[in-house]
């Protein structure tokens, strides 16, 4: 089925937010920038505030209101938020698709295009910056879409939206698992910032194996070679399961320099650009890859690394970790205060005691993401169908009633 292509802009009221830098005050109204909008959830713990004439002002403009949608321009380009309530904040260098009196356009058909490859591939094509990536407002409303009639509109939306819920409550599940290894590190061995226990403690540069300091991984990975060295990216490691089939490769040659951050399958990655502090334990299916400058590795001489991998997890370590990162363009913590955590070191059998507790949920987390992974793989054909008019109704409605959202549905 071919639908008609439109300029976004045409259709559609594309805004942006104030270009200006007011005056920041103590109390008064937030003022949203991309930083607070993070995988299409608003988050306003770091936001800052401005007075009511500035929040006037720039709401003149481009007031947000409930039904748009608002998305970053500036760094992580995408990750749209459907405004579901009537907000109480104004944004500045954010997009704002606004739906005032439209009856041609649905805004949750619009949200999922804007997740979709439809914009990923023009947002790769069009983003300009170097550290710090743009894209204009004038190329977003350039953006060519397939406008199919309301209604079909509609029923794709909700196609989607159904999957969707289902990604967010597999998440959830994860996340309740991860909850359940935290609560069985701090049940076993309290918490680390008030020790109450008394384990003696060590500096994280103090348990490394003396042939093995924490290191940066590759600076630039260079062009993807089919037959190169595979490499680990923060964002391979981010939701905690990394498709080892699926990374990028690089030159053999680059090695030479790096034979530090060369895996072995036996030691601890941690993100130390970007977002700081994920953490992912390798094993032997790991072994001679590389990982890039975005990540650390770590390798202790006898502590167990499931257990250093729950202790980096907790607040304690967390907490020290965003106090050390900085950088207003790209966030990284400096090896040199990594080094210098204090890490709360149980007798080796405790640790092990507890790794052995953790092993079950592991295999138990791997099965989940390993349906997860499968679920995201439908959820983006479904997308790729969805915005191409080639969606099986059938197939795909009754894959979602029947929960059998790992089918590839056709592809």
């Amino acid at each position: 089925m071919t639908w008609e292509l439109v300029s976004l802009g045409d259709v559609l009221d594309v805004r942006d937010g104030t270009h200006d830098s007011p005056k920041y005050v103590t109390e008064g109204y937030p003022l949203v920038t991309s930083k607070n909008i993070t995988n299409g959830k608003l988050d306003l713990s770091t936001v800052s505030y401005i007075s009511q004439n500035d929040y006037n002002k720039i709401n003149s403009r481009s007031k947000v209101e409930k039904g748009d949608i608002i998305m970053p321009m500036i760094g992580t380009i995408g990750g749209p938020l459907l405004v579901n309530e009537d907000p109480i904040f104004a944004i500045k260098n954010v997009a704002l698709f606004k739906f005032n009196n439209q009856t041609k356009i649905f805004n949750k058909f619009i949200y999922f295009l804007l997740k979709s490859p439809i914009f990923n591939n023009f947002s790769e094509q069009k983003s300009r910056g170097g550290t710090q990536k743009f894209v204009s407002l004038g190329n977003l409303r350039k953006l060519q879409i397939p406008l199919p009639p309301l209604p079909e509109q509609q029923r794709i939306a909700a196609l989607l939206e159904k999957v969707d819920h289902l990604r967010s409550l597999r998440r959830q599940s994860l996340k309740r698992l991860d909850d359940l290894v935290q609560a069985t590190f701090l049940e076993m061995f309290g918490d680390p910032v008030t020790n109450p226990m008394g384990w003696d403690t060590k500096l994280l540069e103090d348990i490394i194996s003396p042939d093995n300091s924490i290191s940066y991984g590759i600076v630039q990975p260079g062009d993807d070679y089919p037959n190169g060295i595979p490499i680990v990216r923060p964002v391979d490691i981010d939701n905690n399961f990394v498709d080892i089939s699926n990374l990028k490769r690089t030159s053999p040659n680059i090695e030479i320099k790096f034979k530090k951050t060369r895996l072995t399958g036996h030691e601890l990655l941690i993100s130390v650009r970007g977002t700081t502090g994920i953490t992912y334990v390798t094993n032997s299916k790991f072994r001679g890859f590389n990982v890039t400058r975005g990540l650390a590795v770590i390798r202790p001489a006898t502590t167990n690394l499931v257990f250093l991998n729950s202790f980096m997890q907790t607040k304690h370590a967390q907490s020290y970790i965003a106090r050390k990162t900085r950088g207003a363009t790209l966030q990284q913590i400096n090896l040199s205060e990594l080094r210098l955590l204090e890490v709360q070191l149980p007798p080796l059998h405790l640790q092990q005691a507890f790794a052995e507790r953790v092993q079950h949920m592991d295999t138990l987390k791997q099965q989940m993401q390993a349906s997860m992974k499968k679920l995201e793989q439908t959820f983006n054909t479904l997308m790729h169908q969805a915005f191409n008019g080639e969606v099986n109704w059938k197939d795909a409605e009754q894959a979602v009633a029947a929960g059998q959202l790992e089918l590839p549905l056709g592809v």
